[in-house]
């Protein structure tokens, strides 16, 4: 036991401001912690940042003090929740350290009904140091946020533009037995985009968003929040999903051949691109950069077969081409698309003759 001396006691009292408690991160712990003014023997509370109805918790009680090793420390101790003893004063000799010089008492804890937040405290009489008794009397003290229940929501991801189809939002709660039916819903940045269903089952309960059935969403970032109630209390938690830009995608079989004087029109189909370029165009055709579309009308001077064409979609992630594909531009009936070639017709006035000629010499045959 610390040696005593005879002085008035002394109170000592240390609270954390609730603002502090405030930015403790959910899945940490917190400690609240006093020391005596000799600088020998430190108090501790220790109890979790954020915690949940229907799930229990621990917190813990210490004492350090490596001057004073298998020594009675400290006495008259309690672990209080709101003002509510949950352990106090079970060592006969009170606060008595082991041959490191610890001491350690830990308690559960579940909460039911309203979510509500609680101050923890463990208080403690100090016994002090030196030729006599110096009787302090201290606390530690804590805060403790009380959510209604515990939702797991990963708290951002990235997602590709073309994945959203096969991509569900996983999130879980814990539904605890014999409380109020459960209901969530999914919001995006306010906007209900699916509405409330009922939790099914006890413990813990899928509660995904399947993207699927949402509208393309847009490149950039979307603020998910999922809603859970029991008609009286509401808990949520957000996730923030990133959607990038995929590589462009390009399909389509454009005609291989064409007659002369006939238009030529070809638009790939094409998914996420931004812009369309060509190499080796044909000069008699026109290319939009913006569509992809291959147009034009070849003339008579344009016969011939024009090789190695090919269109590619860009945008700021990547390319896409077609496979390099040929025009033939031929005249009709040719190797073209038309139909049979046709017969030349001579135009001129001296034909005449020779016809009426050889009418004559028909006639006389038929005569004889």
């Amino acid at each position: 036991m610390k040696y005593r001396i005879l002085v008035p006691a002394l109170l000592f009292y240390l609270a954390l401001a609730l603002p502090a408690w405030a930015v403790c991160p959910e899945g940490s712990n917190w400690t609240s912690s006093w020391t005596d003014s000799f600088g020998q023997t430190t108090y501790s509370v220790t109890a979790p940042c954020v915690v949940y109805l229907g799930i229990p918790f621990t917190i813990t009680a210490n004492v350090h003090d490596v001057y004073y090793a298998n020594t009675a420390v400290g006495w008259n101790w309690a672990i209080t929740d709101n003002g509510t003893t949950l352990l106090a004063n079970q060592d006969p000799l009170g606060i008595t350290t082991d041959a490191g010089g610890n001491w350690q008492r830990s308690v559960q804890q579940t909460y039911s009904g309203i979510a509500t937040d609680h101050n923890l405290t463990f208080s403690f009489t100090d016994f002090g140091k030196g030729l006599g008794f110096v009787r302090a009397a201290g606390s530690s003290v804590g805060g403790l946020t009380v959510d209604p229940f515990f939702i797991t929501l990963t708290s951002s991801f990235t997602l590709s533009a073309a994945d959203q189809g096969a991509t569900t939002i996983p999130a879980t709660v814990f539904n605890p037995t014999g409380g109020n039916p459960l209901s969530y819903r999914w919001l995006d940045a306010g906007t209900v985009v699916q509405d409330y269903q009922a939790v099914i089952g006890t413990g813990t309960v899928s509660i995904p968003l399947n993207l699927s059935a949402l509208p393309p969403l847009s490149i950039g970032t979307h603020s998910y929040t999922v809603e859970v109630t029991d008609g009286t209390q509401t808990g949520s938690k957000k996730t923030d999903v990133t959607v990038t830009l995929p590589p462009p995608t390009i399909s389509g079989s454009p005609a291989g051949a064409i007659v002369i004087g006939t238009a030529y029109n070809f638009t790939p189909t094409s998914a996420y691109a931004s812009s369309f370029s060509i190499s080796n165009k044909p000069a008699w055709a026109s290319f939009n950069a913006s569509t992809g579309a291959l147009t034009g009308t070849p003339s008579n001077s344009d016969a011939g077969t024009y090789a190695g064409i090919t269109i590619t979609a860009s945008n700021s992630a990547g390319s896409a081409s077609l496979t390099p594909f040929s025009v033939v531009v031929s005249a009709s009936g040719s190797g073209g698309q038309g139909g049979p070639t046709p017969v030349p017709v001579l135009n001129g006035w001296w034909l005449l003759p020779g016809m009426l000629a050889g009418l004559g010499l028909l006639a006389r045959k038929k005569e004889k």
